[in-house]
């Protein structure tokens, strides 16, 4: 937790990269707000440094957004998903990437994460 209260959580990445991570973040995975609630100490993520900073730069696109609830159900051809910032994030990677990175999503529990990239998939298929 920072000084001024706001909880955060230190981790090292397989690099062995320390960053700390805002609570923006820790929420979005539950695998880090898990460890977060239980330690104080920094604490080891089986990702490489940038699977984490993919991890950050989604998560902060959701920073003023509330917790998130799944977007099943959601019609895949609404045209609001043409400029929603979470498409746009997946434009930079191919599928097989995207599925490559689903594994370490998955690892963190990153569900608001896994849900967009499988969104963004099947919208591309």
């Amino acid at each position: 937790m920072a000084s001024n209260g706001t909880p955060t959580l230190t981790v090292q990445d397989n690099s062995g990269r320390v960053t700390v991570l805002g609570p923006e973040v820790i929420r979005e995975c539950k695998f880090l707000a898990n460890v977060a609630a239980d330690s104080t100490e920094v604490c080891k993520v089986l990702v490489e440094a940038e699977v984490l900073d993919f991890v950050v730069e989604f998560s902060m696109l959701f920073k003023d957004d509330p917790d998130y609830t799944t977007i099943n159900g959601t019609p895949i051809d609404a045209p609001e998903w043409d400029t929603s910032p979470a498409m746009q994030f997946f434009t930079c990677f191919d599928i097989i990437e995207i599925l490559r990175l689903m594994n370490h999503f998955d690892y963190l529990e990153a569900e608001r994460l896994i849900d967009h990239g499988i969104f963004y998939i099947r919208r591309q298929i």
